[in-house]
């Protein structure tokens, strides 16, 4: 199942165009089922074969991002952290989250706040978790959205001018 899963996320980014590598980027940042190491060097490619415009390639990736980041944000403000720890024991392996991981982005995050937000978004594993904290800590959404679109603009923007520059070469 989670190899299938896989290859859809994969096959979106690929044969989807832009609503295929956004659905594919909110995916990636729900469940890292496919890394964003495997989705956005593609969306390079496809943009240096001149399949998907290299500007919506970068914007339509940041909003898919965005869109997962959201939905980890927003069930951080709903759930309070003694029901996510429940959960995170019973069910959170299915989507990556452990207690201890959980426990661990709580503390960095009431160290280092916005710091976690933005450089965050540049660790593949942490990307993905550090929203949940933030929605928990309840980080105000405007920041929250300025720091998460800055950091991810970077990383996506980062992996898929190498993905594109990588194409290129090759020619």
């Amino acid at each position: 199942m989670l190899g299938a899963l896989q290859d859809n996320v994969v096959g979106w980014a690929r044969t989807g165009g832009l609503v295929g590598l956004t659905l594919a980027m909110t995916v990636e940042n729900l469940v890292q089922v496919v890394p964003s190491l495997v989705i956005l060097p593609l969306a390079g490619h496809l943009s240096a074969q001149g399949v998907i415009s290299l500007p919506a390639a970068i914007l339509c990736s940041i909003a898919g991002s965005l869109v997962g980041c959201l939905i980890w944000y927003s069930l951080g403000r709903l759930v309070n952290e003694e029901r996510l720890e429940r959960y995170a024991r019973r069910r959170g392996g299915l989507l990556g989250i452990t207690p201890e991981r959980l426990h661990t982005s709580r503390q960095w995050f009431q160290r280092h706040g916005w710091q976690v937000v933005c450089w965050g978004r540049l660790i593949p594993v942490l990307r993905t978790n550090v929203s949940l904290p933030a929605g928990i800590e309840l980080m105000p959404l405007p920041a929250f959205l300025g720091w998460s679109t800055l950091g991810t603009g970077l990383w996506n923007s980062s992996c898929i001018l190498v993905g594109y520059g990588l194409t290129l070469a090759s020619r």
